[in-house]
């Protein structure tokens, strides 16, 4: 049997490739070497009647957790220091990156349950960008991701057209 964090990386993954594909999105996998993105979302768009892979991707960072709580109308979670770096010490002109969580219930057994009707997961995955500049703090730093954040189809494309805005007004 896989670890249980193994299990956990790999639905996660499941997660926001079926949710690319409902967005119309391609998903490219990591790079070979973990620096800490662990894939790219690129849109796709229709030129002369044939698809291609277009401009103004979106990096992530993905973390599923059972450690993790709503306090009012948000998520609170402890993102490591290294993690808060990649996501917000980025060059002019570089990809947008955020950060996608799925918050999982607390018993591995509770994860996901498959049937003839359905494969549900359970609980869901919220992205935030946070703002800069990279946190001070050296082993974490507790973050807020406002409730309403959840990672879905519509989102995903939300996101993607925010990111060719602040591109394109680069």
């Amino acid at each position: 049997m896989i670890t249980l964090e193994h299990a956990q990386e790999a639905i996660s993954l499941a997660y926001v490739h079926a949710l690319a594909g409902a967005a119309g999105l391609n998903l490219a996998p990591p790079t070979t070497f973990d620096y800490g993105i662990d894939g790219t979302f690129h849109p796709v768009k229709n030129v002369g009647g044939r698809l291609i892979q277009s401009a103004f991707p979106v990096e992530f960072q993905m973390k599923s957790t059972t450690v993790w709580r709503h306090e009012g109308d948000h998520v609170v979670y402890d993102l490591s220091a290294r993690a808060h770096h990649i996501l917000t010490d980025r060059e002019r002109g570089q990809a947008m990156a955020i950060l996608i969580l799925l918050c999982m219930p607390p018993e591995a057994v509770d994860w996901v349950v498959g049937s003839e009707e359905h494969l549900h997961l359970r609980r869901c995955c919220y992205w935030y960008r946070p703002p800069g500049p990279p946190t001070e703090n050296t082993a974490t730093v507790r973050i807020r991701i406002p409730r309403t954040q959840v990672l879905t189809a519509d989102s995903l494309r939300a996101i993607m057209a925010t990111a060719r805005a602040e591109a394109l007004a680069l």
